[in-house]
C-alpha cells in the first residue's frame, strides 16, 4: 500500500520502502518491487541514490535464468 502523504517522502519512509522493495523480488512479486523502485527514483535527486536503484531495475529485467 502507498500512502500519498508527506511523511511518505521522507528518510524513514524511503528506507522501509526500498527494503521492501527487495523482499517483494526475492519473493519473486517484481513488478510490485520494480513499481516501488521507480517512486522511489522520482522521489529522489541524489545521484547516488538514483543509480542504486537504477540498478535494481535493471536487475529486474534480467530474466531469472540468468542471474548468479
Amino acid at each position: 500500500a502507498f500512502y500519498k502523504t508527506p511523511s511518505a517522502a521522507d528518510e524513514w519512509g524511503q528506507a522501509a520502502r526500498y527494503r521492501a522493495a527487495g523482499t517483494l523480488t526475492k519473493a519473486g512479486f517484481s513488478e510490485d518491487a520494480r513499481s516501488i523502485y521507480r517512486e522511489l527514483y522520482q522521489l529522489t535527486s541524489d545521484p547516488k541514490k538514483r543509480a542504486v536503484l537504477d540498478q535494481h531495475l535493471q536487475q529486474l529485467w534480467v530474466p531469472a535464468t540468468t542471474t548468479r
